[in-house]
């Protein structure tokens, strides 16, 4: 699953040069790893890609993944779209109602390698935590901004039902696993995924350090096959969470839950009381 090559490539090959080769114009910077616009562009259609095929996996005919998923309800505007969503078939826009927005995700993908020209070849001289810029979720500012999206979403009641998902391509900073963790206990973000299984290619010693399967509280998950991806999104297709965000006091919790009608199944008593923490 991981991210061709040649693009990246096509990318970075004038990592060196002042002017464009083919226009003249003075390039502005000599290293282009920020996640711009054609980087976005193309690993947002990887990451859209890779989804649908882990849904035909699991036999989810009725529904698809889908790029700039616009829902004015959850606060997903023109300014603001879901970067890629799972949602129901049958609508040709990219507009939604809320419930037939499945799974959000984020996607913090970025280069993780570079290369430049050398005797008529491109040759890689650094991968993700080798080189001065930084890609994808191993940037700070990257997990901050997930974080933060992921809250203004929180703020809408709409979306108290949907699994909110970061995608990156390479592990997250060591001294963020704290943040990423705490982000996905509290339920603002159900999980960060690197889609990149070997981001490591010129050096990879320690590489179960640099290269790490799960943060310590499993906030942070690198996918290996596409079957275990398939397995992610059928578990958070099934499962019946909802997000529960506010500052209470005891005396008001304790006579929330003492007014529940207790008889009833706990499914019904769970949806009572999620009904009724929003009314107080």
């Amino acid at each position: 699953m991981q991210i061709v090559a040649i693009v990246i490539k096509r990318l970075s090959k004038n990592a060196n040069l002042k002017k464009c080769p083919h226009c003249g114009s003075k390039l502005r910077s000599n290293t282009p790893q920020g996640r711009n616009a054609p980087v976005a562009n193309f690993t947002e259609k990887f990451a859209c890609s890779t989804l649908n095929k882990a849904l035909n996996k699991i036999n989810k005919g009725d529904l698809e993944a889908k790029r700039s998923v616009i829902c004015d309800k959850l606060g997903l505007n023109n300014r603001s779209e879901a970067d890629v969503a799972v949602v129901k078939k049958g609508n040709s826009s990219r507009i939604y109602e809320p419930e037939e927005i499945k799974l959000i995700f984020e996607i913090k993908m970025s280069l993780v390698w570079n290369w430049e020209p050398k005797s008529n070849q491109i040759e890689m001289v650094s991968d993700y935590d080798k080189h001065c810029g930084r890609g994808s979720i191993y940037r700070t500012d990257s997990i901050l901004k997930a974080i933060g999206k992921g809250a203004i979403f929180r703020s809408h009641k709409g979306s108290n039902q949907i699994p909110y998902i970061v995608i990156g391509n390479c592990p997250p900073a060591p001294g963020y696993f704290d943040k990423i963790d705490g982000s996905v206990r509290s339920g603002i973000i159900q999980k960060f995924l690197s889609l990149n299984p070997e981001p490591l290619i010129i050096d990879k010693s320690d590489k179960n350090k640099r290269n790490p399967k799960n943060s310590e509280g499993d906030g942070y998950l690198r996918i290996d096959t596409i079957e275990e991806l398939s397995e992610i999104i059928k578990y958070y297709l099934e499962s019946e969470q909802v997000f529960i965000g506010a500052m209470i006091k005891n005396y008001d919790l304790g006579k929330l839950i003492k007014s529940l009608n207790l008889s009833n199944s706990p499914e019904e008593i769970g949806h009572e009381f999620f009904e009724k923490i929003y009314r107080e």
